[in-house]
């Protein structure tokens, strides 16, 4: 598990980015990273840009920390073309959470020091969906627009976690605060699409048939 690669750090963002967030991440590491946009520094740039790095150091987001390591391109479209494909995403994020966990239970007995992930997320917990409140906005010119419902937990640092149907659809289970990095493992059972259709294709016959007899 020491070899998994963070598809969501590679590309310095949340693992609840969207599709666009997730393209322009893309579109961003490929032309900090690309070895064609590196042109040579004088010594007075190489200078100034190492004072910078040391200045911001202390007070780097977890996403964006040490940007300047070299990561190769294939790696980066590598994480562009499974995190933006719904399917190889959701699969994706089970075996990320699974090695999230797995880390998480292997630092969990050490009270000196303090869980880390490289840059990445936080260890993450296991919340049941009974635990999160469903919060539903039907009205379109509220303050708050359909897209914003879904099933809301408070996170520790004062934010919130937010998982939607359509999440659940894809079986996405990982889910980030939308104020921190932190991440949290949500528990609950996805209806099979086959017995929905099953179930669906029955009641049309159903009411097919007691359409005709209502018509003979």
């Amino acid at each position: 598990m020491n070899s998994f690669t963070d598809f969501y750090q590679i590309l310095s963002i949340p693992p609840s980015s969207s599709l666009s967030q997730i393209k322009s991440a893309y579109h961003r590491a490929l032309l900090q990273h690309h070895p064609d946009k590196a042109k040579p520094k004088t010594s007075a740039e190489l200078v100034n840009n190492n004072l910078t790095r040391q200045q911001s150091n202390s007070h780097s987001d977890p996403h964006n920390s040490d940007r300047s390591t070299s990561i190769s391109i294939s790696t980066i479209k590598q994480a562009y073309q499974t995190l933006f494909d719904a399917s190889l995403r959701a699969e994706y994020d089970e075996t990320r959470a699974k090695w999230l966990l797995l880390n998480a239970s292997g630092i969990a007995t050490s009270s000196s020091s303090s869980p880390s992930l490289g840059s990445g997320p936080r260890p993450a917990q296991i919340i049941s969906l009974e635990d999160f409140t469903e919060i539903y906005y039907p009205e379109p010119d509220h303050d708050t627009s359909e897209s914003e419902s879904g099933w809301y937990h408070p996170c520790r640092c004062g934010g919130t976690y937010r998982i939607t149907e359509a999440q659940m659809e894809q079986g996405q289970h990982l889910i980030g605060c939308e104020s921190c990095s932190e991440v949290v493992w949500v528990g609950f059972e996805a209806v099979g699409e086959d017995e929905d259709k099953e179930s669906r294709d029955v009641d049309g016959v159903e009411v097919e048939d007691e359409t005709r007899r209502g018509n003979e």
